[in-house]
This record gives C-alpha cells, sequence and structure tokens, in this order.
C-alpha cells in the first residue's frame, strides 16, 4: 500500500513539472542579439494557451540600452500600444494589446541600441505579465515567473509582416474617426427624415384645412 503512494505521489509531481515546464514553453521572449550590436527583444505567444489580451512590462539596463522602436506582427488581429517611458522611471516600458481572436506567435518586437556587443539575461527583464482568454479571464497561473528567457543570436527578424506600433495607434485613431463619421451621417439622414415628415404632416393639415374651407 505505501509502495502504491509513493508511486502515486511520484506520478502527481512529474505532471506538475510538466505542467510547469508547458507554461514556460507557451510565452518566450527571446533576446536577439544582431551583428549591429542592437537587442531586439521578441514577444512569442503559443496559440495552445489561448491568450487574446494582456500587458508586459519590462525592466531594462539603461545604461547599456536604449528604447529605438517597437514594432508588432500585422497579421495580428489586435490592437496595441507601447508606454516607452513607463512611470517616467527611464528603465522601465509596457506593451499592452488586445485581440479580437486568440493571438498566435511573434506579437511585438523591442528594439535597443547596446552600447556593447553582447546581453546579459539580467539586462532585460520581464517584471509583470498579465494575460487574458477571449472572455477577458486573466490566466492565474500564467505570469512573470512562468517565462522562458532565451538569448539568440543572428539576423534581425523583423521582416514585412512587421510595423511601428505607432502606425498601429493612427490606424486606430483613424477607424475611430471613421466611425464617428459615420454616425454623424446617419444621424444627419435621420434628420432629414424628420424634416421630411414634418412638413408632410404640416402640407397635409394645410391641406385639409383648405379643403374644408372650400365645401363652406
Amino acid at each position: 500500500m505505501k509502495c502504491i503512494r509513493k508511486i502515486l505521489i511520484i506520478l502527481f509531481i512529474c505532471f506538475q513539472i510538466n505542467d510547469i515546464y508547458a507554461e514556460n514553453e507557451s510565452i518566450i521572449i527571446y533576446k536577439h542579439v544582431l551583428d549591429d550590436k542592437h537587442i531586439e527583444v521578441v514577444i512569442f505567444i503559443d496559440e495552445k494557451i489561448q491568450v487574446a489580451g494582456g500587458s508586459f512590462v519590462f525592466t531594462y539596463n539603461n545604461e547599456k540600452l536604449t528604447i529605438e522602436s517597437v514594432q508588432y506582427d500585422i497579421n495580428q488581429n489586435m490592437y496595441i500600444v507601447a508606454n516607452k517611458d513607463y512611470k517616467n522611471e527611464g528603465n522601465k516600458i509596457k506593451i499592452t494589446f488586445a485581440s479580437v481572436d486568440v493571438v498566435k506567435g511573434r506579437i511585438a518586437v523591442i528594439v535597443f541600441s547596446n552600447k556593447e556587443d553582447n546581453i546579459d539575461q539580467n539586462d532585460v527583464i520581464v517584471q509583470q505579465c498579465k494575460v487574458s482568454d477571449e472572455n477577458g479571464i486573466v490566466s492565474k497561473g500564467i505570469n512573470e515567473t512562468a517565462i522562458a528567457s532565451i538569448i539568440t543570436k543572428g539576423d534581425s527578424v523583423i521582416d514585412e509582416n512587421m510595423d511601428y506600433i505607432d502606425k498601429s495607434i493612427a490606424k486606430i485613431e483613424d477607424k475611430e474617426k471613421k466611425k464617428e463619421i459615420k454616425k454623424t451621417e446617419i444621424k444627419g439622414d435621420n434628420d432629414n427624415v424628420y424634416i421630411f415628415m414634418i412638413l408632410s404632416l404640416v402640407i397635409l393639415v394645410v391641406g385639409l384645412v383648405a379643403f374644408k374651407n372650400k365645401r363652406k
């Protein structure tokens, strides 16, 4: 009986370890070092954890690194914004995103210029991570402690599928303006209908009055 109990405990621990490993592989922060010393910090989210929104707060070594740009994957159907000086502390950046669908793969890339040739793990740290599903329910099991961080080297990961987050904000603002214009046009059309109805009613009343007077 004791042997069976021990076996069950071992199996339980193994399953827990596998779950933790799976979570760590679900969100990966790649710290990609380029030949020209630039660092590209890539946020990668696996589709299997069903993330549709969230935020990341990064703390970075501002004695070595300077933010040059933040880009996002245009294939993701999402709104995304970046606060490049989060809390005005000079070494934090916050990226917030919300998607209609579950996101998959590369979400955003933070490009840093680097005074040195390499980067240490502590030069860029995920200080906070919060993600939620399509219903807005926060995933409690996935946070800054359950993220894999990998340093890689090679060519830039930025391609034709990436664009600047600032342009994303401009697109959002443009969409909102178009919505307001459409609302105004609809309102104007409705006002014209009301005016037409009132005029028609007035003409009808005047016609009835004139008809009665004529009969007299």
